[in-house]
């Protein structure tokens, strides 16, 4: 949050330590810090799986359904947060959350507000 002067300039939020003893761009540092760790060594093939030349979030998507006709999540249980997704993929979470907002309205996932996605208890029809 910044705060606008009178003279029409905004200031950055303050970003000294807050009550746990950590300010906002240590804590930035350390989750992007986490996210790139787990990039490079989570699913590394899945990144190369990627036809960058293409839109990602179709294929992120195919890859997803193969996951799921193959049981990787049973029904009922919590899908992955896009954030871990794209952090899987190597990509952007808004390219992730294409790609499970397709799912969804296909049938294979269901959203529980303030839950997450969960996995349908019946897979919509395989043409």
């Amino acid at each position: 949050m910044s705060f606008l002067l009178s003279s029409g300039v905004a200031t950055p939020p303050d970003l000294s330590p807050g009550p746990g003893g950590s300010s906002v761009r240590e804590l930035t540092r350390l989750r992007v810090s986490a996210v790139a760790d787990h990039r490079s060594t989570a699913h590394p093939g899945r990144m190369a799986d990627l036809d960058r030349s293409r839109n990602l979030w179709p294929q992120i998507a195919d890859d997803l359904r193969r996951r799921l006709r193959a049981g990787e999540w049973a029904p009922g249980e919590r899908f992955p947060g896009t954030v871990a997704l794209a952090a899987e993929y190597g990509t952007a979470q808004a390219t992730t959350q294409k790609a499970v907002v397709t799912l969804r309205a296909e049938g294979w996932l269901r959203l529980e507000v303030g839950q997450g996605n969960y996995v349908t208890d019946a897979p919509p029809e395989s043409p």
